[in-house]
């Protein structure tokens, strides 16, 4: 595989599944996350957040820390963020 794409994948997941999601309306687009979404490119601030969950169909953290990261001051949409832990 190319090593920029998945340089892309690691880095830019956010802003990749928002591409997809606008471009395959019809598909259902979840995000696995692992580690602290202010750290994410695309999901730093509480704005690029509410712009991901409004689009996106679920996400899914690891931990219950990363899901209240996650909603931080978006609490309207805890609805759609799941905690999966790894095993």
């Amino acid at each position: 595989m190319n090593e920029k794409l998945i340089y892309s994948l690691k880095y830019y997941r956010v802003v990749l599944l928002l591409y997809i999601k606008k471009k395959y309306p019809h598909l259902n687009v979840c995000l696995h996350i692992h580690n602290d979404p202010h750290t994410m490119q695309g999901a730093k601030t509480p704005a690029q957040r509410k712009q991901v969950l409004a689009v996106i169909d679920k996400v899914y953290c690891v931990s219950d820390y990363v899901r209240r990261q996650m909603i931080a001051d978006l609490p309207i949409y805890a609805a759609k963020i799941h905690v999966i832990y790894n095993a």
